[in-house]
C-alpha cells in the first residue's frame, strides 16, 4: 500500500470518528476541492500539501496543537452538506405550534418548552421554531446545535440573503425580521427578540458533547441520519429517547425511517413520532 493510500484510507477512518459518519468517496472528493479552493492564496502544490497535513493530523491521538485543531475544524466544515431553508417541512412546525398551544393551555404560566435543534445548519430550523413557539404564546427555549463550526457563526448572526425568505408572507417577514441597511443591503436580519430564543453550540450527535439540562420536549433531528450505518443511528435514537421527556415529539427527515418500529415511539404524523410513557430505552 502506497504512504498515499495509507495517508487517504487512514483520513477517511478519521473522518468517521470526527464527523460522526461516513462519506462517501464522490462527495469526499468534491468537499476536498472546496477546502483547496479556501487556500486562493497559495500555489496547487502547496494547496495539495495543506490537505495532506490535514488529512494526517486528523489521525493524531489527542495531542493536538492548536493549529491541529483549527484545521481540523476547517476540514470537518469542508465535508459536511449544509441545505436547509425556513419552514422546510412544514407539517412538522404546524404540529409544533399545535403543541406548544396545548402545553399552554394545559400549563399556563408553567416552564418554558425545550426544543433542540440537533443539524442546525445556518439557523433557518431553529428560527422557524421560535417563530411558531411565539405565535402559539409558548415561552420556549432551543436549543440549536451542529457539528459545522462556520454555518453555527452564519446561523448566531442570523443574516440572511433576500431569497431566503421568498415564500413567508408578509406579515411573519414584518414581526420577526428587519431589513438591512448598508453592507445589509440586500439582506434580511432576524430580530433580536427571536435571536434571544435560540441557544448555539457546537455538537457531534456520535460524541460526548451533547446539551445538557432537562430533557426536551421536541428534538429535531432531520435529514442527517441518512448519512449514519444503521448501528450508528440505532445508538444516537437510543440517546434521543433517554434525553426526551414522555410525550414529547421527535421530527425526522421527510426520507428518513431510523426511528420507525422502536418500542419506545410512536408514530403520530408524517415523520414525527412521540415518545411512549412506559418505555426503558436501553443505555447509549
Amino acid at each position: 500500500m502506497s504512504h498515499a493510500l495509507r495517508a487517504d484510507t487512514r483520513g477517511r477512518q478519521s473522518i468517521v470518528e470526527i464527523c460522526g459518519c461516513p462519506i462517501p468517496e464522490v462527495q469526499t472528493n468534491r468537499r476536498v476541492d472546496r477546502r483547496q479552493d479556501l487556500q486562493q492564496d497559495e500555489d496547487d502544490a502547496h494547496d495539495r500539501k495543506r490537505f495532506r497535513e490535514a488529512a494526517a493530523c486528523l489521525h493524531r491521538s489527542n495531542q493536538h496543537t492548536h493549529r491541529d485543531s483549527e484545521e481540523r475544524g476547517q476540514f470537518v466544515n469542508a465535508l459536511t452538506t449544509n441545505l436547509t431553508s425556513f419552514f422546510r417541512e412544514g407539517h412538522h412546525f404546524e404540529m409544533l405550534a399545535e403543541y406548544g398551544a396545548a402545553r399552554r393551555r394545559a400549563s399556563p404560566g408553567g416552564g418554558r418548552l425545550r426544543v433542540w435543534s440537533s443539524a442546525c445548519s445556518t439557523g433557518e430550523e431553529p428560527y422557524s421554531a421560535a417563530i411558531v413557539l411565539r405565535e402559539a404564546e409558548c415561552p420556549a427555549e432551543i436549543v440549536a446545535t451542529d457539528i459545522d463550526t462556520e454555518v453555527l457563526r452564519r446561523a448566531q448572526r442570523g443574516n440572511y440573503a433576500l431569497d431566503a425568505v421568498d415564500n413567508m408572507n408578509q406579515e411573519r417577514l414584518r414581526r420577526y425580521f428587519l431589513k438591512g441597511v448598508g453592507q445589509n443591503e440586500g439582506r434580511i436580519l432576524v430580530r433580536p427578540e427571536l435571536q434571544a430564543m435560540v441557544r448555539f453550540s457546537q455538537c457531534n450527535l456520535q460524541g460526548d458533547n451533547w446539551p445538557t439540562g432537562d430533557r426536551f420536549d421536541v428534538i429535531f433531528c432531520r435529514n442527517v441520519m441518512i448519512y449514519f450505518s444503521r448501528e450508528s443511528q440505532r445508538q444516537v435514537l437510543d440517546r434521543f429517547i433517554r434525553v426526551l421527556r414522555p410525550g414529547g415529539l421527535l421530527f425526522v427527515g421527510h426520507s428518513e425511517s431510523y426511528a420507525t418500529g422502536h418500542a419506545a415511539l410512536r408514530n403520530c404524523g408524517k415523520t414525527a413520532y412521540e415518545r411512549r410513557a412506559d418505555d426503558s430505552p436501553r443505555a447509549p
